[in-house]
């Protein structure tokens, strides 16, 4: 997981793999997402994993290196090297990656609390 991520930030990047950092999924809460799936996949002998489509929003997102369009080009690298199946949504913001997934989260609780507040 970690080799074709690196892969897709360095092109993404322009640079080599060897000095990709891993800084938007370099928290350790997203690493230990990722760990926890590979050592779960191994310890039930899964041989393979396939993922029909994966579904991503529309729009930019914050990033440390500013605001990108949705997906991001990491994204776009992982589905063209990986032949995977991208579905566009018209859900605001990026599903296809963790920290993208919790902001969703995050916008869906809010709005959740808001409508109950005013209820």
């Amino acid at each position: 997981m970690f080799d074709i991520l690196a892969n897709a930030e360095a092109k993404a990047h322009g640079t080599l793999k060897i000095e990709v950092h891993f800084h938007e999924v370099g928290a350790v809460d997203s690493i230990v997402d990722m760990i926890a799936a590979a050592v779960c996949i191994d310890n039930l002998g899964i041989d393979e994993v396939i993922i029909p489509a994966l579904y991503e929003g529309i729009g930019t997102v914050r990033c440390q290196h500013g605001i990108l369009p949705v997906p991001v080009p990491a994204v776009v690298n992982i589905v063209n090297t990986e032949n995977l199946t991208l579905h566009i949504t018209e859900t605001e913001g990026s599903l296809s990656h963790l920290q993208g997934q919790r902001s969703q989260q995050r916008s869906r609780q809010m709005t959740d609390f808001l409508k109950n507040s005013v209820s």
